[in-house]
């Protein structure tokens, strides 16, 4: 493990060291414009699930190593980053080690939604499209596809892709998984309604 990993240990928590990275960047209260984001934290539990489900071999998660504080807004939102702060933000500079390990490494970045949007999972590929073009979009597509559609039909869930959340703001804004595309990992960003 390299010294910028061990140094931001007292920030994120990385665990595993599989292929396949598990990421929950809103468990903190994040300022946002004017706004104030709120934690998701049923998601940092999701994705413990599925680290400890593939084992440490096979998976990995990072999460923020610290406690939601609504008093404490420090922390710059990783997943709606000004890239003029990209080089000196805890989360990329962490991806960046983690894609110097080896390749073929793919990121799920998990996130919360409300259930206002109508939906139950919401894919967002457009980073992936943008980075990777047309004929890589189109066959991890098919491959989601092939994987998402039959809980669809049997859970009777509302699947929606590419829409209101796409893993992509713009050029000046970096989502986790832009981060994640740009520095050669494959990764696709996913919110989950409260129903789970």
């Amino acid at each position: 493990m390299s010294n910028t990993l061990i140094d931001n240990e007292k920030l994120l928590q990385v665990k595993g060291e599989g292929s396949i990275i598990f990421t929950a960047p809103h468990t903190l209260y994040f300022k946002r414009f004017k706004s104030i984001h709120l934690p998701e934290n049923n998601v940092k539990k999701i994705v413990k699930k599925l680290r400890n489900k593939l084992g440490e071999k096979n998976s990995r998660s990072i999460t923020w190593n610290l406690l939601p504080d609504e008093k404490d807004l420090s922390q710059d939102d990783p997943n709606y980053l000004s890239i003029k702060k990209l080089d000196n933000n805890i989360w990329y500079n962490t991806l960046k080690e983690i894609s110097k390990e080896r390749k073929n490494q793919f990121v799920i970045d998990l996130h919360g939604m409300d259930n206002s949007h109508k939906y139950d999972i919401i894919i967002g590929l457009k980073s992936f499209r943008k980075v990777y073009g047309e004929y890589q979009y189109r066959k991890i597509v098919s491959i989601l596809l092939e994987v998402f559609e039959p809980f669809k039909e049997k859970y009777n869930l509302r699947i929606g892709y590419n829409i209101i959340f796409q893993g992509y703001i713009n050029k000046n804004y970096y989502t986790v998984s832009h981060m994640c595309n740009s520095l050669g990992f494959k990764a696709i960003q996913i919110e989950l309604s409260s129903i789970f």
